[in-house]
């Protein structure tokens, strides 16, 4: 699952409420200047800068089934295009459901 939207509007209040307690912090203003991750089995992220057409690895393969988040950043060189990807990874295992959860995805 992948909330893209806005300051503001209400990604971190939804996850909150779904997962049932204060999990991600909420304000008025954008509240990191990063992105934050949740994941069951596993989830990793890559950064291309297709200026100069290189990759990096923002965050490198993560597994937690503890319901804390972790959190990455990059940073960014102005006038350059990037592409990020965000790969969630399933461990075959039919009996336990995969998910990752990405909010608060920022530029700043």
């Amino acid at each position: 699952v992948l909330l893209l939207g806005n300051y503001s509007s209400g990604k971190s209040t939804l996850i909150n409420e779904l997962l049932g307690g204060e999990i991600q912090a909420t304000g008025q203003a954008p509240t990191d200047d990063s992105f934050t991750v949740l994941t069951y089995d596993g989830a990793t992220a890559t950064r291309r800068d297709n200026t100069t057409a290189t990759t990096t690895t923002v965050l490198a393969r993560t597994c937690s089934n503890t319901g804390l988040w972790n959190s990455a950043s990059a940073t960014l060189v102005a006038s350059h295009s990037y592409t990020l990807t965000l790969n969630d990874h399933d461990d075959n295992y039919a009996t336990d459901p995969t998910y990752t959860l990405y909010d608060d995805v920022t530029i700043n």
